[in-house]
């Protein structure tokens, strides 16, 4: 019998599989969905920050997903956050490496605040 996947590697392959041209040339306008999976979105929230300008991502649990231990793996807010550049846009590789490593975080911190650790190499 086929062992389950944890809800944590279900939306790390969520992440995995948003097509990388919706994360080129994000939005600026608040509260657009970039990604939409019955367990969780990925949200352009709102834009951050003065300098330098960000654009806050979010996953969150879609309330339709009823998948009891969903808010827990995203934390009491059922979201986590990341920050990236506008003036210095990531790749949607980069990208996705921040929000899963999001996922990894005990709180709601943006990983985006460190945002030399995503740099180009």
């Amino acid at each position: 019998m086929p062992r389950k996947k944890s809800l944590k590697n279900l939306v790390v392959e969520i992440i995995d599989d948003v097509p990388d041209q919706r994360l080129i040339g994000l939005p600026t306008k608040p509260n657009t969905t970039i990604h939409n999976d019955v367990i969780v979105r990925l949200d352009m929230q709102s834009m951050a920050g003065s300098s330098p300008k960000c654009h806050n991502l979010q996953v969150q649990v879609n309330n339709e997903s009823r998948i009891p231990s969903s808010a827990g793996i995203l934390g009491g807010s059922a979201t986590r956050a990341v920050l990236v550049p506008e003036d210095t846009p990531w790749t949607p590789a980069v990208i996705k490496e921040a929000l899963k490593d999001s996922l990894r975080l005990k709180s709601t911190t943006n990983v985006g605040s460190q945002p030399d650790r995503y740099k180009e190499k």
